[in-house]
């Protein structure tokens, strides 16, 4: 992937103010031209005056810019010309920015079939890089993973701006913004309710492969000699989960027991949970929790399939 503008817009040598045949990094141009006494880009001058790397990093609610809108600008074109580079290029920063502060500050829920989509986005992201593909559009994705273009526009544009207008997106770039934004970089620590589920082979894989480690196994049963896991008692779990600072807990017991393991992880101070089961449990409005159930999924599709094709049974 090649490198990218201070301002996080343009590709190296690719940027319309200050452009660079031979692809020169922007930083190093700028540098180049603050040392000979040239004028720079007002992008570099604003990022050394509030020691921001690059505007991507900045922490702002608004763009600096704004403030120098009417000062010089560092391209040889009529007056009309200049400004209006400049002002286009300020109002892409100030929404990026204001839209950034509205996620930090005032988050918007996500459609959950957004984010199922997004992990569909990213297996192909990762498809293409290995097929050494650059970019792709919209429409391509849409045609692969089978959505709508808009809708793949619409799903991305939830967690920020990664693509230009005819050129679509750095495959590069995106994928390594969704695992960014999405904490698949980070280990994040999990209690496990019901120690049957993790024989599954491919339950670890799956687990290491979205960035998740089991601090804890409860189980309804406690271990005995020959056990291949060693698991706590689940009555034990509201005395030992609040020391493990685990970011969540999923839920693999079957009947009353899966409701009581919620209760109790609620009662430890857990704010995510996932029920791996096809028992329906509750949680509190602030507690995040996720039921991927293969029997309510089955008992959905016995639904679509009575009623397609005009069918009224």
């Amino acid at each position: 992937m090649e490198k990218r503008t201070l301002c996080g817009i343009y590709e190296a040598g690719a940027c319309p103010l200050l452009p660079s045949p031979t692809g020169e990094d922007c930083l190093e141009k700028n540098s180049r031209k603050q040392a000979a006494g040239e004028e720079t880009c007002p992008v570099f001058e604003c990022l050394q005056k509030h020691g921001v790397a690059s505007c991507l990093d900045c922490e702002a609610s608004r763009c600096h810019l704004l403030e120098t809108l009417d000062l010089y600008y560092p391209i040889r074109a009529p007056y009309d010309r200049r400004y209006g580079r400049r002002r286009e290029l300020v109002r892409h920063l100030d929404e990026r920015l204001r839209r950034r502060w509205r996620q930090r500050h005032q988050p918007v829920k996500i459609p959950d079939k957004t984010i199922v989509r997004v992990r569909w986005y990213l297996d192909l992201l990762e498809a293409l890089l290995e097929e050494g593909v650059r970019t792709v559009s919209s429409w391509e994705i849409g045609q692969v993973v089978g959505v709508d273009p808009w809708l793949v526009r619409k799903d991305l544009s939830h967690f920020g701006e990664f693509g230009r207008p005819n050129m679509g997106y750095d495959v590069a770039f995106l994928k390594k913004q969704i695992v960014e934004i999405f904490n698949l970089v980070l280990t994040k620590r999990l209690a496990w309710v019901g120690k049957e589920r993790l024989k599954d082979p491919d339950t670890a894989g799956l687990l290491a492969a979205n960035g998740w480690e089991i601090a804890a196994l409860f189980d309804t049963e406690a271990s005995g000699p020959g056990d291949e896991f060693e698991a706590h008692p689940l009555l034990k779990m509201p005395l030992i989960l609040p020391a493990l600072d685990v970011d969540a807990v999923a839920v693999a017991v079957e009947g009353p027991q899966a409701q009581k393991a919620v209760d109790m992880a609620v009662s430890a101070g857990v704010k995510a949970v996932l029920n791996l089961t096809d028992t329906h449990v509750a949680a509190p409005p602030d507690v995040v929790l996720r039921e991927p159930s293969v029997a309510a999924a089955l008992f959905a599709l016995s639904y679509y399939v009575a009623h397609t094709d005009g069918s009224e049974s």
